[in-house]
């Protein structure tokens, strides 16, 4: 059996996330770039800042359409992507965020995100 290329399924994932959300991705390439961060990695825990700017700017379709992005990704995918998403997507989410910006945030968030960021923080109190 020939043996996958290293992170094929990650980098798929990021591959329909920058189909899906192309200004963002840009974004994310951009910061990714100005930082010298590489990797599939750092690129996904950079894109969960711009949640976290969706969050700020209380833009609260962006931060429903990319939680429920990643809630499906999540739930449909293998135990890498799960993974995946889990460690650099949802614990990275609202990481410089107050209790307040996280209040309003929490109910705009798809629930198996919110559910794997409390696995890691807890929920904001509310």
């Amino acid at each position: 059996m020939a043996e996958l290329p290293d992170y094929l399924e990650e980098e798929q994932l990021l591959l329909a996330v920058r189909t899906h959300f192309p200004g963002e991705a840009s974004d994310t390439d951009a910061w990714t770039q100005e930082c010298s961060l590489e990797g599939p990695f750092s690129w996904l825990e950079s894109f969960a800042d711009r949640t976290t700017e969706a969050i700020f700017a209380k833009d609260s379709a962006r931060v429903a359409a990319h939680t429920q992005f990643f809630a499906h990704q999540y739930l449909h995918g293998s135990e890498v992507i799960r993974n995946f998403i889990d460690v650099y997507y949802a614990e990275p989410l609202m990481w410089n965020a107050n209790q307040e910006q996280k209040c309003w945030a929490w109910d705009h968030i798809a629930a198996p995100v919110r559910s794997l960021y409390e696995g890691m923080w807890g929920s904001p109190h509310c």
